[in-house]
């Protein structure tokens, strides 16, 4: 769906968790080849692997995303351990995390999330969002006229990716003089 919108993506081919270290030298060649400004991930495996891929390269923003609260009984227990070794992790490795409630936000400070890290953005935004220009310094000093965003995460219908795309092709029907590169 992405490259049908002419986004360029860029598979790395490692499915099962044994194959994690492969993934993290992969991923780490493709983040210094781009260059992004922004890296932006979904869920606890791919804050884990842009975390730790990330590590020390140049990148001034590192966003992680947590969606859910516990994980159901009869969750695999990799995942259980993926996600304490996420709240490890979290203190040290993205510059910000964003949970989609507050509900989601307490429950991760209950397993160590740290609090000055997270913010809460909804699911939903109101429409005067769309108009408001954002002098945010979470996103920059300068006002670049490029942006270079890294997403990491593994693609499904339902994680907003192509909500993303959207937005993307909405912001940039408003500012058309600004570049965007996913």
């Amino acid at each position: 769906e992405f490259e049908r919108l002419g986004i360029r993506v860029i598979y790395l081919g490692y499915e099962k968790i044994f194959a994690f270290p492969l993934a993290v030298f992969s991923f780490r060649k493709v983040l210094k080849a781009e260059k992004p400004d922004v890296l932006q991930s979904f869920l606890y495996l791919a804050d884990v692997l842009a975390g730790i891929s990330s590590f020390m390269l140049s990148i001034s923003v590192k966003v992680w995303s947590i969606r859910g609260t516990d994980l159901a009984k009869g969750t695999k227990r990799h995942k259980l351990i993926v996600q304490r070794f996420a709240a490890l992790l979290s203190g040290y490795l993205p510059n910000k995390i964003v949970a989609c409630s507050s509900q989601v936000r307490d429950f991760h400070l209950g397993i160590g999330y740290p609090s000055n890290k997270i913010s809460v953005i909804g699911n939903f935004l109101p429409e005067w969002t769309l108009d408001t220009e954002s002098n945010s310094i979470f996103l920059t000093d300068s006002k670049p006229l490029v942006f270079s965003i890294g997403l990491a995460a593994r693609y499904d219908i339902g994680k907003g990716h192509l909500a993303l795309v959207e937005c993307v092709t909405d912001f940039l029907k408003r500012h058309n003089h600004i570049q965007i590169v996913l």
